[in-house]
């Protein structure tokens, strides 16, 4: 006799106990689950496919045990049965009998074999219900939870050490009792009332529970209470709790810290609108000027000299802001690179200098852990109450204000105006005019060829973005990209031109190289990858995908990831505008990348200019020691 079960993926069947005379026939057999092979077609695969006993009457004949007829002959195995074993509805294991008589099992043993089945079954089925149990015990002995069993009328039945650790009460003392042992008077009877309708009506019913322990200390218990019907004995009602007392008591502080900023000690965004909307209120009649300032390329600091000094950096910002203004304005750290500040009672003619005094304060050069740090920073204004009345929109229109600024360059500020407004509006007109043009196919590729510096060969091209308009007049990059990133479309757009850069390389006889930038929304884009690898089969090593310097150090473990799923699919990288942000040999060490790009503000000065020279020498020194190409930018002639 032996027992087995199923490999699931070898699709044999593994002895598990053997016991009789002949124990080695199972180690020199294979019998398999699969009916289309020899080995999977005996009593025991069918048996355990078609969950029913089969029975070998006689070895000698029998054409289903062919594959072993010769080893059961050997040890005189003259007959068999396999019985499935069945545990929630599902075979499990097989048992094998073998007798030395032919024609031992026949179908008048039949109904005792399938007694044997279902006792063998059963029995599976209570040790498996059993192991659950036991397992069940442990973890609410074990665990961390409070639980809490009564029976239908309240009457503690089980608590376990959970439940002990915390009321202070000995489970001797709790069993036979009922739960209002721990009622500490706090909850109404009305409380109590839905809780046992609730329960009554077969509903789970959760609460946040006062109690008092045996000392005559409150605690706080999250509590959830669940009915368990059990037959013929009614019902159970478990508690499953957690003590939130410390969660209590410390609510107070995590209500101070949810409007604070922990790194520089400001009110946090939260905190900042809350204290605008209270200053707006008390000071009605006055004007106020909300400034929103943005520090520009502040990750680059913290990839550079790392978050401790970033950390410095910002707590510095603050420091200044406050210095620079009056104690009854309002100073908070309102994004990640972002400060607010609510200037309070400031006259229409004093604005000009105020705007000027906190650029003037931002934009220098200051000593932090012994580095010199140069800031530069964006800012977007609004007035109060010409632009906005509250305090939500007075940010959202500073906010605004400041994307304008972020396009004039570093150390700018612009106000919420009329001519902002008037800029909106021409704003969501492009918008519509993009969306229009992505439908109509009006973006198109201009290509700019690049050479090889020995033989003035065509290296390569360029693929650089234009757009008509219904005019047929031919738009650059700089009239429509701004609106384009913002809007999203450059997604849909960026997906277009790849399928159109795929078909021009297609249909050249001699393929090019074609080199495409990416936008900072696609490289964020996780699914931008996707894209690359859709498009670049089969041409994969004749495009180059760029990507500046900047976005590159924001987050270097991203861009290595990207990078490599890029170049995976044969696509080549070329590092763009290198050398104007934060440049780092350790980043260009673990980035992957081919090409180097030298920022043409470096290449225009080479002939004049001697340490430009030097530098743009020691880039492709550089890059050829790391097994990288280098592209000069801007070369006229």
């Amino acid at each position: 006799v032996w027992v087995g079960v199923p490999d699931p993926e070898t699709h044999y069947v593994v002895p598990l106990n053997i016991c009789g005379y002949g124990r080695d026939y199972v180690s020199r057999v294979r019998i398999s689950t699969d009916a289309s092979v020899p080995e999977g077609r005996g009593p025991t695969g069918t048996a355990l496919r078609e969950g029913r006993i089969v029975i070998n009457p006689d070895t000698r004949t029998n054409p289903a045990v062919e594959p072993w007829r010769e080893e059961m002959l050997r040890r005189g195995f003259l007959s068999s049965c396999a019985i499935p074993l069945r545990r929630d509805n599902r075979t499990v294991a097989i048992l094998n009998i073998y007798s030395g008589v032919p024609h031992m099992f026949t179908e008048e043993e039949l109904e005792l074999l399938e007694e044997i089945q279902r006792d063998l079954s059963f029995a599976l089925e209570r040790i498996e219900k059993e192991k659950f149990m036991k397992m069940t015990n442990t973890a609410i002995e074990k665990g961390h939870e409070w639980v809490l069993i009564t029976d239908e009328e309240g009457t503690i039945l089980y608590a376990n050490h959970v439940v002990e650790e915390i009321s202070g009460y000995r489970r001797e003392e709790l069993v036979g009792k009922n739960p209002r042992i721990f009622k500490s008077g706090y909850h109404s009877r009305e409380f109590y009332r839905g809780l046992w309708q609730t329960l009554r009506a077969g509903g789970t019913f959760h609460a946040l529970f006062v109690n008092r322990k045996k000392n005559g200390e409150v605690f706080y218990l999250d509590q959830t209470i669940v009915p368990i019907p059990v037959g013929r004995e009614g019902v159970r009602f478990v508690g499953l709790g957690k003590d939130v007392t410390s969660e209590k008591f410390l609510r107070e502080e995590l209500t101070r810290l949810k409007y604070l900023d922990v790194v520089t000690g400001l009110p946090n965004r939260e905190g900042f609108l809350a204290g605008v909307e209270l200053a707006l209120q008390k000071d009605r009649d006055l004007s106020h000027v909300l400034f929103i300032i943005d520090v520009v390329d502040f990750t680059g600091i913290n990839q550079v000299y790392g978050t401790t000094v970033g950390d410095r950096v910002l707590r510095e910002i603050g420091t200044i802001l406050k210095e620079a203004l009056f104690k009854r304005d309002i100073v908070g750290r309102i994004g990640g690179d972002e400060f607010g500040v609510l200037a309070r009672g400031v006259a229409e003619k004093e604005i000009s200098s105020l705007t000027g005094k906190l650029l003037s304060a931002l934009s220098g050069a200051f000593e932090v852990e012994g580095r010199t740090i140069r800031l530069s920073v964006n800012v977007g204004a609004s007035l109060y109450p010409r632009d906005a009345e509250s305090a939500t929109e007075l940010i959202e229109k500073a906010f605004l204000a400041l994307a304008f600024a972020k396009r004039e360059g570093e150390n700018t500020c612009r106000f919420f105006s009329e001519e902002i407004n008037s800029m909106v509006r021409g704003y969501f007109r492009m918008r519509d005019e993009l969306e229009e043009a992505l439908r109509e196919d009006r973006f198109l590729f201009y290509f700019q060829p690049f050479y090889y510096a020995d033989t003035r060969r065509v290296a390569g091209l360029e693929a650089l973005i234009r757009l008509k308009d219904k005019s047929g007049r031919i738009l650059t990059p700089r009239e429509f990209i701004f609106t384009l990133e913002r809007t999203g479309l450059i997604r849909d757009v960026e997906d277009r031109m790849l399928e159109k850069l795929r078909e021009f390389i297609l249909r050249h006889r001699r393929r090019v190289t074609v080199s495409f930038n990416v936008s900072p929304k696609s490289f964020r884009d996780e699914r931008f990858v996707e894209k690359i690898r859709e498009v670049s089969k089969g041409i994969g090593r004749f495009l180059v995908l760029e990507i500046t310097e900047r976005l590159l150090v924001e987050n270097q473990n991203y861009a290595k990831n990207f990078l490599e799923e890029v170049r995976a699919a044969g696509v080549k990288v070329a590092i763009d505008d290198f050398g104007t942000g934060y440049s780092s040999l350790a980043y260009l060490e673990s980035l992957p990348a081919d090409i180097l790009k030298i920022d043409m503000q470096f290449v225009h000065k080479i002939v004049e200019n001697p340490k430009s020279l030097a530098i743009v020498e020691t880039i492709i020194e550089l890059a050829r020691r790391l097994g990288m190409k280098t592209t000069a930018e801007g070369v006229e002639t």
